[in-house]
């Protein structure tokens, strides 16, 4: 009993020499002559602190309903997955191409799949402060991430909001939840992202804001970006979730980090956030560790 507890104390101490060396870490960084680090710091820096206006406050109250409503949610639906599953499935090739159906319960897909609520207020504050024409989701699940990036540009007053979807069921959900916003400026595209990013990537001309949550594949996301890529504005943000998701989404991120293209890079423990700069001199990508 006694060890038990003299572990969770050691860990508690842990944690919080993480968090003393994340807040200096974002003060550091706050003070950057790049303005744009110095941005992402300072909405970084409020987001850990709750530093929320009124009026964010009201666009995440929107949200929090929404999902509580999800997550209450008696219906089952059936689902066509073409993800990787998850870190411990062995699908085929062929499964992945093909798709596998299951009956799943809406509250579970919530629960399981929902952007959890301290980094979707991170991605509105990022929108918000960043202010994209365009915003790109790969994976669009329920639409609570969605929710987030829609209530920021509908904040900003501008912004065209565009996500993919696999499933047909769970992409009508989210249609659903989206409208609910009364921001009209979006569209929900279902189908594979590597089937449906070459039709709608020359309709939607440049894109300066992304956020690639699905298949959790080493290759496939790498290929996503490639195709991505020439359609980013000439300063854009890309979002990757789950980078710690397995072994082979942690040698993708290595790989970013080491991806000239790439101005900064910061590792969320969760999420990979790359700034693009197709100017960038650079030939070495500045990378930080940070929790959030």
């Amino acid at each position: 009993m006694l060890k038990k507890a003299f572990k969770k104390v050691l860990r508690f101490v842990e944690i919080q020499k993480r968090e003393l060396r994340t807040m200096s870490l974002l003060d550091v960084l706050k003070k950057s002559t790049d303005k744009d680090l110095a941005r992402f710091a300072e909405v970084v820096k409020q987001d850990k602190q709750n530093a929320f206006a009124e009026q964010e406050l009201s666009a995440f109250g929107l949200v929090d309903k929404k999902r509580l409503q999800l997550l209450n949610s008696k219906e089952s639906i059936v689902v066509q997955d073409f993800g990787a599953g998850n870190p411990d499935s062995s699908r085929t090739q062929a499964q992945i191409v093909d798709g596998v159906s299951g009956l799943e319960e809406v509250s579970s897909i919530c629960k399981n799949a929902s952007t959890p609520e301290n980094l979707g207020r991170l991605l509105f504050k990022l929108i918000a402060e960043f202010k994209p024409k365009c915003c790109l989701e790969l994976g669009t699940s329920l639409g609570i991430s969605a929710s987030y990036q829609v209530l920021a540009l509908k904040s900003n007053g501008h912004g065209r909001f565009v996500t993919i979807e696999g499933s047909q069921s769970i992409a009508k959900i989210a249609e659903q939840t989206i409208e609910e916003l009364g921001y009209p400026n979006f569209d929900v595209h279902v189908g594979k992202f590597k089937d449906v990013l070459p039709i709608i990537l020359p309709t939607i001309g440049t894109v300066d804001f992304v956020f690639i949550d699905g298949h959790h594949d080493r290759f496939a996301t790498k290929e996503y970006f490639e195709t991505i890529f020439p359609y980013l504005s000439e300063k854009s943000i890309v979002i990757f979730d789950d980078i710690d998701w397995s072994k082979g989404m942690g040698e993708f991120w290595d790989e970013m980090n080491h991806d000239s293209r790439v101005k900064f890079s910061f590792d969320l423990f969760r999420w990979g956030v790359c700034f693009i700069d197709k100017h960038n001199s650079e030939s070495r990508t500045q990378s930080y560790k940070i929790i959030v």
